[in-house]
């Protein structure tokens, strides 16, 4: 996690790359987007390894 919200508009210049790990970052909708478009051949990972423990404690009294 190192709090990333936006990548340089030239990241597209990156053709060769084929796998890219944004994962526990702040990325908005909007921007993981423009990454995929300007990335079309990379395989991206946003995912928020953080995000368990974050739902733990929200639902931690509720009893499923």
């Amino acid at each position: 996690n190192n709090k990333i919200e936006t990548l340089p508009d030239n990241i597209g210049k990156l053709t060769n790359l084929r796998t890219l790990q944004l994962s526990g970052n702040f990325i908005s909708e909007i921007e993981k987007n423009r990454i995929a478009s300007a990335l079309p051949n990379c395989e991206i990972d946003y995912y928020d390894y953080d995000i368990e423990e974050k739902l733990a404690e929200e639902f931690k009294d509720f009893n499923f």
